[in-house]
C-alpha cells in the first residue's frame, strides 16, 4: 500500500468503538468521529488525517485521537504519541453511576515511558478506551503495511 490509510483506519476504529459506547448524548467533554468545537484551531490535522475521538475538558487538558497521532495536553503540556507505539492503557475507575467526573489515564508506550492525562469517565470513556484497544487489538491485523514508511509520515506531521 503506497499511502497511510486514514479512511479506512476511521472508519474501522469508529465502527469499533461506537459498537461498544452507549449514550453518547450524554457525554459532555468527549465527541466521536469530529473534533471538538474548541479544538478545531488547535489540533490541526496533516493531509487526509481523521479525528477519532476528541475531548477538551479545559485549556490545558485535552486530547485528540486521530488515524495517526493521539494529542495529549496535560497541564498545559503536549504530548504526541504515535499510535503504532501503545503497550496499554490504564484507565482507573471510569465507570460511574451518576453525572460523569474527570479521571486519570496512564498510557505506557513500547519504549517504555508512560506518561497520565485526563479523561471524561462514565459512558463516554468507552471512547479513548477502545480507540487505545484498536491499536493494540484491531490494527495489528494490518501489519502488512510498511510500518517503518508510515512512521515517518506519522512523525513527520504537525504537533498542533
Amino acid at each position: 500500500m503506497s499511502e497511510w490509510p486514514h479512511e479506512a483506519i476511521c472508519t474501522v476504529a469508529i465502527w469499533y468503538i461506537r459498537k461498544h459506547c452507549a449514550r453518547e448524548e450524554l457525554w459532555l467533554y468527549t465527541r466521536l468521529s469530529h473534533l471538538h468545537d474548541e479544538l478545531k484551531s488547535i489540533v490541526l490535522l496533516g493531509p487526509k488525517e481523521c479525528p477519532i475521538v476528541s475531548c477538551y475538558i479545559d485549556r490545558g487538558h485535552w486530547f485528540a485521537m486521530t488515524s495517526a497521532r493521539m494529542i495529549i495536553c496535560r497541564n498545559s503540556e503536549k504530548v504526541v504519541v504515535n499510535p503504532l507505539d501503545l503497550k496499554r492503557g490504564h484507565w482507573g475507575y471510569f465507570k460511574t453511576d451518576r453525572e460523569p467526573r474527570i479521571g486519570t489515564a496512564r498510557i505506557d508506550l513500547k519504549d517504555g515511558t508512560s506518561f497520565s492525562f485526563q479523561y471524561e469517565t462514565g459512558y463516554a470513556s468507552m471512547a479513548p478506551i477502545y480507540y487505545e484497544l484498536f491499536w493494540r487489538v484491531k490494527y495489528p491485523a494490518l501489519r502488512n503495511l510498511d510500518i517503518a514508511r508510515i512512521r515517518g509520515q506519522v512523525e513527520s506531521m504537525p504537533n498542533r
